[in-house]
């Protein structure tokens, strides 16, 4: 993998409000068959809501315990039972829509912020600190930072609750199929058409002659988790591929703002190259621009000097348009 750039700094980027990706992509997913829940929350009504073991650990201390021994006592059951004694079904479903997307409704605050106590919902009781005056604004939403901390592929959440995998040459990495599902059209496709990847729950990506890195592919599922990616101009490089091929459009939008702030004259044909071969069009009118206005630097470079003639014909037309 060339290296574009020798600082290794690490790039946060932020896609703004977290609540409409991310929250409004989950929320469909909350009681749905289609969405591939794992937990039946079972009320005294005999009401069942069909949840993500994943998601619930993740935002609640007490379902990250309690789910996760019944899934150590039952690891085979691929949807574990989950009663919820004396609790009406529809406050509770009120409760899920904050957990999974940090929604409150107002019109049942008092009963949505008890039950926030009673499951350990961390923004839940700093919420009520804010109303009782002990706070001087809102708590920040963690919900991103929630999936951030709970979903990493090596903690216990993903090792208990992962049901797909993805398979690199020289490593697996375990993920959530509803997540992928709600974030990425290519894997919903995937999924819904029954392909090979879904019967089996095995995504391969590249091979012994195209290997992608584990850390591209963990920066991949930050993105999908939690709207943001922490990395290096280097991985977003690498980050660009999979999120042309995966259709993550915010993503590769996020890979591109990474990449520009890193570019230099010597390395900007290389990564030229790239945009052209992953359809990055802003990547592209970047690297012309900067291009067009060091090309007498440009061309003193290792990748100019590399470049056949046609392809430096190319670039010389692309300047002049």
């Amino acid at each position: 993998m060339t290296k574009i750039s020798c600082g290794g700094d690490m790039s946060i980027c932020l896609t703004g409000s977290l609540r409409l990706p991310l929250g409004e992509n989950l929320i469909p997913a909350l009681n749905s068959p289609a969405y591939y829940p794992d937990v039946e929350l079972i009320f005294d009504d005999k009401s069942i809501l069909l949840c993500h073991a994943c998601i619930l650990a993740s935002r609640s201390s007490r379902f990250f315990s309690e789910l996760s021994s019944l899934k150590k006592q039952n690891p085979h059951h691929e949807i574990l039972r989950y009663f919820i004694p004396e609790t009406n079904s529809k406050i509770f479903l009120k409760f899920l829509n904050h957990l999974y997307a940090d929604y409150i409704d107002y019109a049942n605050l008092d009963e949505i912020i008890t039950l926030g106590i009673q499951y350990n919902v961390q923004r839940l009781i700093t919420y009520k600190d804010f109303l009782n005056g002990k706070l001087p604004r809102v708590p920040d939403s963690t919900l991103a930072q929630d999936f951030l901390t709970g979903l990493s592929p090596d903690g216990e959440i993903t090792a208990l609750f992962g049901n797909v995998t993805f398979q690199l040459s020289k490593e697996e990495i375990k993920s959530h199929k509803v997540f992928l599902y709600t974030r990425s059209d290519y894997f919903r496709a995937m999924f819904e058409r029954k392909m090979i990847e879904s019967q089996k729950n095995v995504i391969r990506i590249g091979d012994e002659n195209d290997s992608i890195s584990a850390e591209a592919v963990k920066s991949m599922l930050q993105f999908i988790y939690c709207d943001t990616l922490q990395t290096d101009v280097n991985n977003a490089i690498e980050l660009l591929a999979l999120s042309s091929q995966y259709n993550l459009n915010r993503c590769m939008d996020l890979c591109e703002n990474i990449v520009m702030k890193n570019v230099e004259t010597d390395t900007v044909v290389y990564v030229l190259q790239l945009a052209k071969l992953h359809h990055s069009k802003r990547l592209i009118s970047f690297c012309i621009s900067l291009i067009k206005s060091q090309l007498e630097v440009v061309k003193k470079s290792d990748y100019w000097i590399q470049l056949s003639p046609d392809e430096k014909e190319e670039i010389t037309e692309m300047i002049k348009k």
